[in-house]
């Protein structure tokens, strides 16, 4: 998952629908992933970075004895930017999550990715 990420941030995540750098669409530019060995299930969504560079991405652990659907949507929620074990994400995660308005650190609610 960390690998993906690291990749993803360092060259970019880019789709046929995300926009132009100067408006880019971060709704319609995503993917939702399911990472998976006999050890452990991981949810890795990403979407293309600010201006369309680089890329944001967080991942979920999945809980042993649990399932994940993942749809054609964004699935990680409520992220725990305090718990490595079960959430990793990428390098200012936060960052365009406030400069867009989407969520501020007042907010009593957690990150949602």
């Amino acid at each position: 998952v960390d690998l993906m990420g690291s990749i993803a941030v360092e060259h970019g995540f880019y789709s046929d629908d995300s926009g132009s750098p100067h408006d880019p669409d971060y709704e319609d530019s995503a993917e939702a992933l399911a990472v998976a060995d006999p050890e452990e299930l991981w949810v890795f969504n990403v979407i293309t970075g600010r201006n369309n560079a680089s890329a944001i991405w967080a991942a979920m652990r999945i809980p042993a004895g649990h399932v994940a659907a993942i749809a054609n949507s964004l699935t990680v929620r409520e992220m725990r930017l305090n718990d490595p074990d079960n959430f990793r994400f990428s390098p200012g995660v936060t960052e365009l999550a406030e400069e867009m308005g989407w969520w501020s650190p007042k907010d009593s609610e957690p990150q949602t990715f």
